[in-house]
């Protein structure tokens, strides 16, 4: 039985890509985090603290991720949602390396 490892990785705007080598890419986005005020209560006194929020733009499943194989790019079925351009073109890459190494050989 063969392990999963990560063969390529990549940060790029506020997004981790990675490849293994059984073809599945996993894209993960990181927030921003966006400043609030929020009026809070201690005792008889109200309070207004600041507090940050984390903002997903992208990825606004509740894990922030999205886990698909090579083929399902492809063979188009996977659509994928808005991205950054230069997110995009990771994932060309991505898929155009990985048809060469283990679909050419």
């Amino acid at each position: 039985m063969s392990s999963v490892n990560v063969i390529r990785e990549i940060e790029v705007q506020r997004f981790q890509i990675q490849l293994t080598n059984t073809g599945i890419i996993v894209i993960r986005e990181y927030p921003f985090y966006r400043k609030k005020k929020v009026e809070i209560n201690e005792g008889f006194e109200k309070k207004v603290i600041e507090i940050e929020i984390p903002v997903w733009k992208y990825l606004t499943n509740p894990q922030h991720s999205l886990v698909f194989h090579v083929n399902d790019f492809i063979k188009n079925t996977i659509q994928l949602p808005k991205l950054p351009k230069k997110v995009l073109n990771f994932i060309f890459n991505f898929v155009e390396f990985y048809k060469h190494k283990y679909f050419n050989s």
